[in-house]
């Protein structure tokens, strides 16, 4: 008997114009290719199923669906996850890649940009490894690079070097002071650190 071939789990980036009331053509802002991959795609993984669903129909108007959007297979993440972020490995993800042990190609989804970049995702990629499963990302907008490559910041160690001086990236701290000591730190390096605030933790 032989062994059923595993499905991959691709990364699908959405566009940035998530909850906006104006919407740009998806082909302006996703290469063809990667629209058509995601329409082969039946199983997914997301943070809201109801948003989901309305970018696959965004989607099927350029490239048709591989199944109807009633039969497409929409695992939520749970909510702690996509609130509260599932960088930290405590999240066991392993159970919503089943399809993929049973040789069906998954899609993880984020609301806007590249999944598990500043985004809920990563436990379901650490899961994938874990089971042995291909992890395909996908051509998209990333927001954190377009802001970076758009600010003139640099992005290397020195100026004849094209080595990226990595520093963990993190949230940014909830005192005002720990703010501040933050910031002057980071004035006085010149490579560029990009730290991150969701939506509903930053205060108008």
């Amino acid at each position: 008997m032989t062994q059923k071939e595993k499905g991959k789990l691709y990364l699908v980036p959405a566009p940035l114009d998530f909850g906006c009331e104006a919407q740009a053509p998806l082909q302006d802002a996703l290469p063809f290719g990667t629209l058509q991959t995601a329409a082969g795609i039946t199983h997914w993984i997301c943070e809201n199923a109801k948003s989901a669903r309305a970018y696959l129909k965004r989607i099927d108007a350029v490239a048709p669906l591989a199944a109807p959007l009633q039969a497409q297979n929409i695992q939520e993440l749970p909510r702690e996850v996509h609130k509260k972020g599932d960088h930290a490995g405590q999240f066991d993800a392993r159970p919503l890649l089943a399809a993929a042990l049973e040789g069906h190609d998954v899609g993880l989804l984020s609301e806007a940009g590249m999944p598990a970049v500043a985004d809920p995702g990563s436990s379901v990629a650490r899961a994938a490894h874990d089971l042995g499963l291909a992890v395909v990302p996908l051509t998209g907008p990333v927001s954190l690079l377009l802001a970076l490559a758009a600010s003139g910041l640099n992005g290397r160690t020195s100026p004849s070097s094209a080595t990226c001086r990595r520093t963990p990236a993190s949230a940014r701290p909830a005192s005002a002071s720990s703010r501040r000591w933050r910031s002057s730190r980071g004035r006085r390096s010149s490579s560029s650190r990009r730290p991150i605030a969701t939506p509903h933790c930053c205060r108008h």
